[in-house]
């Protein structure tokens, strides 16, 4: 595949629907990508909710090339704006730095990857403390800061590594029955072939998976790390998807029915193929989304679709009797909606979407569930004490408060008692305070 001319001149820094991206070694240099990520780090220092008085920024990269290299790079200009940068030991999905965020009650993260875009490309991707991308007046202050042109020097030194993977994965598992996931695979007879397109979710649903992964019903397909994606941009798209529509339909025909998901490059995007090899887009999936927790599950909440979403999104909403509020294009949109109303789920048609238990980053790892925006570190509005409201627990009607109680919670938050907020499910949603 022949590539496209490099320009002569770097693009000036701005940052788009999420993030700043550009062609490695020309618009993405060391020397530009310390300052962004000083300006980036000292803004989410100065923006930081009151009462969060970490210091920590989270560090993820994706498998592109030199992005392991630079993540610890930066981790130099994080020190350099008196912070403590701690970085993923491994490649890993966009979304498990906003986990990790979220869990360890961090200042927010900044993640080198440049998603679906070629494979010439990297970018900067920055997180707030709630997990979900920033919104464009955080970013406008970053360019501001660039271009008052402070110093801020980057000072070498050992980084701190964590398993962000490895939290992912344990997080999703403690929220997910993976066992009757598999073992309901299993029983239909079906087989799941992943994509992750040669990106950072590479062996992720499998390792969710286990059981699935062990009997065969689950596999995965060009896992391996290739900075090159097979010379192909890591986007769900159907003509990057030849040897996954190939395998899905050798597997029906040969009397295993399959479906396929696939993910791009960081692992915040998916889509499917269908049984008969039919590429699915989100325009398509998410109105089984709706339908599903709507329907189905009997969830509350409006639905949230993007302003080039399909109206198919809307009808299904509508027939179902949910209201469906259309954003600007940029999954940061859908996320603040999320923080602020209680919504059923929200999506976009490049392959974000979340429902209303994710965390407010486009999280396609975790399907559907039960609670109510645990993943919102915010004051609660029992206490002024600021806790993560993942401590609420999603439990059947038949969970007694002593089993609630029964959890362990964090020594320093003082909660311990516990009641029963109502849903109109046959799900419930524990809480627990002082």
């Amino acid at each position: 595949m022949a590539s496209a001319p490099l320009p002569l001149e770097a693009s000036p820094i701005q940052f788009g629907t999420d993030g700043w991206r550009g062609i490695l070694g020309v618009d993405i240099t060391m020397e530009r990508l310390l300052s962004v990520a000083a300006a980036a780090a000292r803004e989410l220092a100065y923006s930081a909710p009151a009462g969060l008085t970490s210091r920590e920024v989270v560090i993820g990269y994706d498998r592109r090339f030199l992005a392991p290299e630079l993540a610890e790079a930066i981790a130099a200009a994080v020190r350099g704006a008196d912070l403590e940068p701690l970085l993923s030991d491994t490649p890993v999905p966009t979304p498990a730095c906003s986990w990790a965020v979220v869990e360890r009650g961090a200042l927010g993260a900044l993640v080198i990857t440049a998603s679906h875009n070629p494979p010439e490309w990297l970018g900067l991707k920055i997180k707030g403390p709630f997990g979900g991308s920033v919104e464009g007046d955080f970013t406008s202050r970053v360019e501001t800061r660039l271009a008052a042109g402070g110093i801020s020097v980057p000072i070498d030194g050992p980084t701190p590594r964590f398993d962000a993977m490895g939290t992912y994965l344990a997080g999703l598992g403690s929220r997910i029955d993976t066992a009757a996931l598999s073992q309901g695979l299993e029983r239909l007879g079906l087989r799941v072939i992943v994509d992750p397109m040669h990106g950072s979710a590479a062996g992720g649903l499998g390792a969710l998976l286990a059981g699935a992964s062990a009997t065969g019903v689950l596999r995965e397909i060009r896992s391996n790390r290739d900075p090159l994606f097979g010379g192909n941009p890591p986007e769900p798209l159907a003509p990057y998807l030849e040897q996954l529509i190939a395998e899905v339909k050798a597997s029906t025909a040969a009397g295993l029915p399959a479906v396929g998901i696939v993910f791009d490059g960081d692992g915040d995007r998916i889509a499917a193929v269908d049984e008969r090899g039919r590429f699915c887009s989100t325009q398509l999936l998410m109105p089984l989304f709706i339908d599903h927790l709507a329907r189905a599950r009997q969830l509350p909440g409006t639905v949230i679709k993007t302003v080039s979403g399909s109206d198919l999104m809307q009808l299904v909403a509508e027939d179902l009797g949910r209201s469906v509020i259309e954003m600007p294009v940029g999954f940061k949109y859908i996320a603040a909606e999320m923080l602020t109303s209680e919504v059923l789920v929200g999506g976009e048609e490049s392959g974000g979407w979340a429902s209303a238990c994710t965390c407010p980053s486009a999280m396609p790892c975790l399907p559907p569930c039960c609670c109510s925006r645990p993943w919102w570190r915010a004051a609660c509005p029992w206490d002024s004490a600021s806790m993560p409201c993942s401590s609420a627990v999603a439990a059947p009607a038949t969970t007694t408060a002593s089993t609630c109680a029964s959890r362990t919670w964090p020594a320093a938050s003082g909660w311990s008692s516990c009641w029963r907020t109502s849903r109109p499910s046959r799900w419930r949603e524990w809480r627990c305070g002082r």
